[in-house]
């Protein structure tokens, strides 16, 4: 039987010396390996040697191949069927980007090319991916990205049935995967889908291209599509442009989220992003939580189901299923970091391991484990010696918290920050091990500002943890006593119940700190219970000169949240009675008494009275 012909049209290369070395060849199929891709191909691929489009020389133009004809089935043709000039690829030479082995198509995506970047690699013939087939590298997984991604989703319970989930797609390749993946795997998970794109305005020129794609993206899938963009100037505040970027970033697919009545957020970060951030966080010094690395499920129920992939990867899936993607320009601004060791640092240590970006997300696994164990430590330790405080913050014992070995000690601080805070952006080790030093410090007071307004300060024997918005909250109380009677009082949670006696001093008087017996004929009403000011004076009991209240908080090393709360009992600019702590010397009883006001402070049900 006549063998079955096809064609390969390679067109003329320009820039780097002549044409191909031999014609446009017929190719046998009966004289080439059985190995055999999908038939009824008709694909046109653009390369230049390896070079992502931005960093090819400006004179090198892209080489054209162009597979034409119904085969029927296509095989891959073997080193030195088809001859073109040679050209080396290297890590760090001219014929390849930095470490990623990539030949990047016309239609704006890429697959891998495993043999590239592989230092001294001389390619003589036309590599398999111009066929429509890519050879998988050593040690890869046999199993489906679609599949594996399923296999994390479930064994994590990262989406549950009934689910609807808020996927971050911002056009590049990752989440472009995400999305589509989810949206494969919906009917067998049992959830809904909903996309959302945040346009950070950063990018003019680049920026609603990116999104047209992305909304074009989302209606070709039938999935519906939420599009928010950053306010002009929003992103122009204190912090890192990369922080508010991101803080904006989330806050907008909170609020999708939200208004879809959704329990999850998907992201498409995978495990090249973990093993950059694992380095990164190495870089700037950090501890076992910061070398956990990213999460796969975070407590605000954010999720990563490609967590457990490589970019290479999801190349490898965008091209099986004819994806194209963005690219971010500013992905490869060394400005950044991130981009420094993705293009720089990952690069170098691939040389020396090849496994490394997975070994590195072993590593952030092993963190991770040993984190709960320790956050699982640390939370019984804040149930048993930690204090919520009315209006969000948060108090421990110094000498407890202190007698902890440093590792969970360190643990039992983040924690402390999270529950007035709500998660642990911006605040780092440094921070931690900042607040553990004045825990330990000899200062029995002083004040330790953080990021985001978090302020830790110690007390005498206790820790205090709040925001900004706690402190600012608490302005002051002021209520008016106009006649015998009990008063409910919130804040500062107390019950005052006021009583008038006639027939002198009773016999028995009641022996509490929470009991006041005055002189009646020396008090008029109305009276007033109030919050401590500064510059209050009074006189206390068995003292001749008056004294500061402050200075009497001092002495008894009463902490400052207390001090907020302890009501003062005044008769007009005079202050009757400290409550719980001191009468005024003016006030007391005397053997010339007639009348007694007995004072009682009750808490007011669990708001936390002093």
């Amino acid at each position: 039987m006549e063998p079955q012909l096809g064609r390969i049209v390679a067109g003329p290369h320009h820039g780097h010396g002549g044409g191909f070395e031999k014609p446009p060849q017929i190719i046998r199929k009966d004289r080439v390996p059985s190995l055999l891709v999908h038939a009824d191909l008709r694909l046109k691929y653009t390369w230049n040697y390896g070079l992502p489009p931005r960093l090819a020389p400006p004179s090198r133009e892209h080489e054209p191949f162009e597979f034409q004809g119904s085969m029927g089935a296509l095989p891959m043709i073997r080193q030195g069927e088809i001859s073109r000039p040679k050209q080396r690829f290297t890590r760090n030479g001219s014929g390849c980007a930095p470490g990623r082995g990539m030949l990047p198509f016309a239609s704006g995506h890429s697959l891998e090319d495993p043999e590239a970047g592989r230092p001294g690699r001389t390619w003589t013939h036309l590599p398999p991916h111009a066929m429509g087939y890519t050879r998988r590298p050593r040690g890869a997984s046999h199993m489906d990205l679609k599949e594996k991604s399923l296999k994390t989703i479930r064994k994590y319970g990262l989406l549950e049935r009934g689910d609807r989930a808020v996927a971050a797609v911002s056009g590049g390749a990752d989440s472009v995967c995400l999305l589509h993946v989810l949206h494969a795997l919906r009917e067998r998970l049992g959830v809904e889908v909903v996309a959302a794109h945040f346009d950070h305005g950063l990018r003019p020129a680049e920026d609603p291209a990116e999104t047209r794609f992305v909304v074009r993206l989302a209606r070709d899938l039938g999935v519906p599509i939420h599009v928010g963009k950053a306010v002009p100037g929003a992103l122009q505040g204190s912090g890192s442009l990369e922080e508010q970027a991101r803080q904006a970033r989330y806050e907008f697919l909170d609020r999708v989220r939200n208004q879809v009545g959704a329990r999850r957020i998907a992201t498409a970060h995978h495990l090249d992003d973990q093993a950059e951030t694992v380095l990164m966080r190495l870089l700037r010094g950090s501890g076992v939580s910061g070398l956990s690395g990213i999460r796969l499920l975070r407590e605000d129920g954010v999720i990563r189901p490609l967590l457990e992939v490589t970019r290479r990867e999801i190349l490898r899936y965008l091209d099986r299923h004819g994806l194209d993607h963005v690219e971010d320009s500013s992905n490869l601004d060394s400005r950044f970091l991130r981009n420094r060791i993705r293009m720089e640092i990952l690069p170098r240590l691939e040389s020396i391991q090849p496994r490394i970006t997975r070994i590195l997300g072993k590593t952030a696994e092993i963190m991770r484990i040993q984190e709960e164990c320790l956050e699982a430590w640390a939370e019984r330790w804040l149930g048993e010696h930690g204090k919520e405080l009315s209006g969000g913050g948060f108090h421990c014992p110094v000498q407890h918290l202190n007698a902890l070995p440093q590792a969970l000690r360190a643990t039992v601080i983040r924690r402390a920050v999270r529950r007035v805070q709500g998660d642990l952006r911006a605040v780092g080790l440094n921070h931690v091990e900042a607040v553990a030093a004045l825990a330990g410090g000899a200062r029995p007071q002083a004040t330790l500002d953080l990021p985001r307004g978090l302020v830790v300060r110690r007390s005498y024997g206790d820790l205090f943890f709040s925001r900004p918005e706690t402190r600012r909250g608490e302005p002051g109380f002021e209520y008016p006593i106009p006649e015998p009677g009990s008063y409910d009082l919130d804040p500062p949670g107390v019950r005052i119940i006021v009583e008038e006696r006639s027939g002198g001093i009773p016999r028995t008087l009641e022996a509490s700190s929470r009991v006041a017996y005055l002189d009646a004929d020396r008090l008029g009403y109305p009276l007033t219970v109030r919050s401590f000011r500064p510059g209050d004076r009074f006189r206390p009991l068995g003292m001749k000169g008056t004294k500061k209240v402050k200075d009497l908080f001092v002495d008894l090393k009463m902490p400052a949240e207390k001090r907020r709360k302890t009501p003062l009992l005044t008769h007009g600019d005079r202050i009757v009675w400290v409550c719980g702590v001191r009468i005024d010397e003016r006030y007391k009883l005397t053997d010339e008494t007639r009348r007694v006001v007995k004072i009682t402070m009750e808490p007011l049900g669990k708001s936390g009275a002093p």
